[in-house]
């Protein structure tokens, strides 16, 4: 026997929107680290600073990507489920056809 399938549009569409708020949050990180290096107190500290950022701008960058494929994914699936759900309802509802009853 097969099992009931559901899909919650609702979450998955929140799920969308949490995923463009994180994107955003990697987006807004960048440089914001360099506001800081006169503040640091010697240049020794801020060069490994700079080198950690460096490599961590290369890892936000995959992240982000990785974040920006799913977040266009769920949305894809979100679009697809609405319309098959539109198409079901539609095919579900009385025509507008007149009957002949012949009697």
């Amino acid at each position: 026997m097969a099992e009931d399938f559901y899909v919650d549009i609702d979450a998955c569409t929140e799920m969308y929107s949490q995923m463009g708020s994180i994107f955003q949050a990697l987006e807004d990180a960048e440089g914001s680290v360099n506001a800081y290096d006169s503040a640091l107190g010697s240049e020794r500290i801020e060069g490994k600073l700079n080198d950690f950022v460096d490599g961590w701008e290369d890892g936000r960058k995959k992240i982000k990507d990785g974040v920006n494929s799913l977040a266009e994914a769920v949305k894809g699936a979100v679009d697809t489920y609405m319309e098959n759900e539109n198409n079901i309802k539609q095919a579900a509802a009385p025509q507008n056809e007149s009957t002949t009853y012949v009697g």
